[in-house]
């Protein structure tokens, strides 16, 4: 990993640490990254402040996609840095709990005690992201709960969203949302692609490969040289 990255790895780190300094529940308690991460089995009170943080916080709200960008980064970062297993295991266990049992993902959700969700909005992108999320958590630390949670986003997804067309298949944007992005087909195509790397599920391959049919005939625009938006 270059030096750049790495610099620019801790100055995201260092703008969270200022986010939780001026934080209404932190800065009165909270006062340094200085604490031993390695002695952590259980959230003291500047990593819970983190990770409240971290879970959203945008006038209440946890938006799902940037929880699980932060959850995918965090599994990454860990190679490098010193992250505790335990700050990570928060936030994907609270992405794990925001999703119903029919794996539908909401766009963002405000969680009130006793694991009690509200949830709001729903988009196929943001579920990929988050299917993605899960499955990068369960494959790092061999917990099939997740990986089984993602596949039922992704069933969730394919009952509700896909269209089959001649030249392969497409996603819907979300409930109510009778259009095809380009961005959000491209991001189900990851998260198709990640469920075969995991599961070895041959049905997902299919998957992959008919997306990507779709994705470059209905999508792709030859004249222009470019990706539509979408259709």
């Amino acid at each position: 990993m270059s030096i750049n990255l790495l610099e620019k790895i801790q100055e995201i780190i260092d703008y969270v640490n200022l986010r939780v300094q001026s934080h209404p529940f932190g800065k009165n308690t909270i006062q340094s990254w200085n604490v031993d991460w390695t002695q952590a089995n259980s959230p003291t009170a500047f990593e819970q402040t983190v990770i409240d943080l971290w879970k959203g916080a945008r006038l209440g709200q946890t938006y799902t996609y940037d929880l699980s960008l932060v959850v995918s980064f965090l599994i990454s970062a860990k190679k490098k840095f010193t992250i505790p297993n335990i700050f990570i295991s928060e936030l994907a266990k609270t992405l794990y709990d925001s999703i119903d049992t029919n794996g539908y993902v909401p766009f963002s959700f405000i969680q009130y005690p006793n694991d009690v969700f509200e949830k709001n909005g729903n988009f196929t992108g943001t579920a990929a992201w988050v299917g993605m999320s899960l499955l990068k958590y369960g494959h790092e630390y061999s917990d099939n709960n997740f990986v089984t949670k993602a596949i039922r986003v992704y069933d969730y997804i394919d009952a509700n969203f896909k269209t089959s067309f001649t030249n392969g298949v497409l996603f819907k944007g979300g409930i109510g949302k009778n259009w095809y992005s380009t961005e959000h087909n491209i991001d189900m195509w990851h998260f198709v692609n990640y469920l075969y790397f995991v599961t070895k599920d041959s049905k997902y391959k299919a998957m992959r490969n008919s997306l990507r049919t779709a994705i470059l005939y209905y999508l792709w625009d030859d004249v222009k040289g470019t990706f539509q938006i979408g259709k």
